[in-house]
């Protein structure tokens, strides 16, 4: 802590602040600053009032003892005047921090992309000549290394994205400097145009929807949601029938609400198997429950 400046530091994570919360306190600082304002000059037109001014003749020390204190009141150093100066400064230098962060956070962004595809094309080339270079990307996949070295074949890899997501962030965007580094391949600058060249590996298919009949085997097939809970154990039962050998299944349900209008339901189960290009298969990407117009519940709801 710093005397007059307010400080803060330390902490396992750091600290951190949204663009958007520096931003509604940018918003409320505006406020502040119009409302003080605005007060302000009510106060300035009581200087001159006509009653006010006529009561000099018959109390004049009373007068400018009134006048003195709310000049002060007003305009003083710690008056509405400068308070509302101040807030109306602290909106704009919000602001220009908000900036300030959004153009740094870009340039890292950039930089790291920039990174991490050096890497990457450095390792596809390395791969190529048989040759892996020492340290070339060993900062960005040295994580899955050091978890395999101290857990072996134990390790719960799910849990391990989850908790450190920058692995995946840093082996995917390994991906465009690597295919750039293939023979033949154009040069790919960014994750999205890699994806987009992997995508054209897969064939289009033809979907089909198959309806399977109405599902009362479970409480949350028979009755429409009532809050959040319900939706997500509607979730979890039709994930767990997928899991059952109906991989593919969808779910969606009709509610009726008591004005007569309709809400819809869709449960879409999780993935449940990878395929790579040349081979047939599904694949369901995520976990999603939408949720529309069902009273008491809320939404639109994803997860």
């Amino acid at each position: 802590m710093g005397d007059p400046e307010f400080q803060v530091s330390g902490g396992a994570g750091g600290t951190g602040a949204r663009y958007e919360d520096i931003g509604v306190l940018a918003a409320h600082s505006d406020d502040l600053a119009r409302d003080l304002a605005g007060i302000s000059v009510q106060g300035h037109n009581m200087l001159v009032d006509p009653d006010l001014v006529a009561s000099a003749v018959l109390n004049p020390g009373g007068f400018a003892k009134i006048e003195a204190g709310l000049l002060n009141a007003l305009d003083g150093p710690d008056g509405l005047s400068a308070l509302s100066l101040g807030f109306g400064e602290r909106a704009i230098a919000l602001r220009t921090v908000v900036t300030s962060y959004q153009a740094v956070d870009e340039a890292q962004a950039r930089a790291i992309d920039t990174l991490r595809w050096a890497a990457g094309y450095g390792l596809g080339g390395a791969l190529q000549a048989g040759v892996l270079a020492p340290g070339l990307a060993l900062p960005l996949v040295a994580p899955l290394g050091v978890a395999g070295a101290v857990f072996g074949d134990d390790i719960d890899w799910d849990q391990l994205m989850t908790e450190h997501p920058g692995i995946v962030d840093n082996l995917v965007g390994l991906g465009p400097g690597l295919i750039s580094s293939l023979p033949g391949t154009p040069m790919v600058s960014d994750v999205p145009g890699a994806a987009d060249l992997l995508g054209q590996l897969y064939e289009d298919g033809t979907h089909q929807t198959v309806e399977r009949g109405v599902d009362d085997t479970h409480d949350s097939m028979r009755f429409p949601p009532r809050d959040f809970a319900d939706l997500i154990d509607g979730l979890d039962w039709r994930n767990r029938e997928a899991n059952a050998g109906q991989p593919d299944q969808i779910d969606v349900r009709v509610i009726t609400n008591p004005d007569g209008s309709r809400a819809y339901v869709v449960d879409i189960p999780g993935t449940k198997e990878w395929n790579h290009p040349f081979q047939q298969g599904y694949c369901v990407f995520g976990r999603v429950a939408v949720e529309l117009g069902i009273p008491g519940v809320g939404g639109p709801l994803r997860g």
